[in-house]
């Protein structure tokens, strides 16, 4: 499946059914719903096997592209956007200080643990 026919599949959903801007694994249900019908295969009559053969044979979307697909297009279109892509941008000064702190104690514990091997040499 390539990229461009399941991003637009995928903006299509997400202009229609606004629960799943939130929810990647409804997302990719329903975009392999589609995929399937559009073989002419009825979803209620197919087996688990046969959706995994068709993963492992690339003749449904991957599910990192359909994911890639629909945030990118919360990037760059906002009307697009669920509640869960605001709930996070308003965390981003959060995650970014807690970072800094990560990498700080990294580098504290790294400096120290430099201390203690030039003691043994």
């Amino acid at each position: 499946m390539r990229i461009k026919k399941s991003k637009d599949i995928v903006e299509k959903l997400l202009t229609e059914q606004p629960h799943l801007r939130d929810d990647d694994n409804k997302l990719l249900a329903s975009v392999w719903y589609i995929q399937i019908r559009n073989m002419n295969f009825l979803p209620a009559q197919i087996t688990g096997y046969d959706v995994l053969e068709m993963v492992a044979e690339k003749k449904l979307a991957n599910s990192e592209s359909v994911r890639r697909s629909r945030a990118k297009l919360q990037e760059l279109k906002p009307n697009l956007r669920g509640k869960i892509y605001y709930e996070r941008h308003n965390h981003k000064a959060d995650v970014k200080q807690e970072l800094r702190n990560f990498n700080d104690e990294y580098r504290n514990l790294t400096s120290a643990q430099k201390k203690i091997q030039k003691r043994y040499e």
